[in-house]
């Protein structure tokens, strides 16, 4: 698992809200100043892919993460 990935993994498992890819992206960066929102995006579908993070859609219907799955 890359750093990047792993960032975004834990900012997702110890927080316990459902944040967006943006909110994700903006605490990923401090952390990784070069990571752009397309990395974000990406490996937050990888997560999803591999069954360690989900996508839940909110009533307003944007997209939020949520870390069950998880351990």
């Amino acid at each position: 698992m890359t750093r990047q990935r792993a960032t975004i993994l834990e900012i997702i498992r110890k927080q316990p809200v459902h944040y967006t890819a943006e909110e994700i992206y903006e605490i990923a960066k401090t952390r990784h100043p070069g990571m752009s929102f397309a990395t974000v995006y990406n490996n937050l579908h990888a997560l999803e892919r591999d069954e360690m993070i989900r996508r839940i859609t909110a009533e307003d219907g944007s997209s939020r993460y949520d870390r069950s799955f998880a351990p």
